[in-house]
């Protein structure tokens, strides 16, 4: 795992104040990356990973279900579920 790694995941939020609800985003870089948790103390969700013109560039998002008042942790994991990336946004 390399939690430092710039070249893996970037990460992005975005707090819409009128509805009190957040937007977690991002690009996945490394292609090992399969899928992408959103966790905290309130929170374990799966982010959506879209594929855009070809495989080699992809996107996240998340919007939790639930309120948000914390950082939370970013992890991305590969097929096998071992993590390849661990952030905080």
């Amino acid at each position: 795992m390399n939690s430092n790694s710039k070249e893996a995941i970037t990460t992005g939020y975005h707090y819409f104040s009128k509805e009190k609800t957040p937007l977690f985003y991002g690009t996945i870089q490394d292609p090992d990356i399969e899928s992408i948790m959103i966790k905290n103390e309130d929170i374990e969700e799966k982010a959506t990973i879209i594929e855009l013109d070809d495989s080699s560039k992809r996107i996240w998002l998340n919007i939790p279900k639930k309120p948000v008042n914390y950082t939370v942790e970013i992890i991305g994991q590969d097929a096998g579920g071992e993590v390849l990336y661990k952030g905080r946004d």
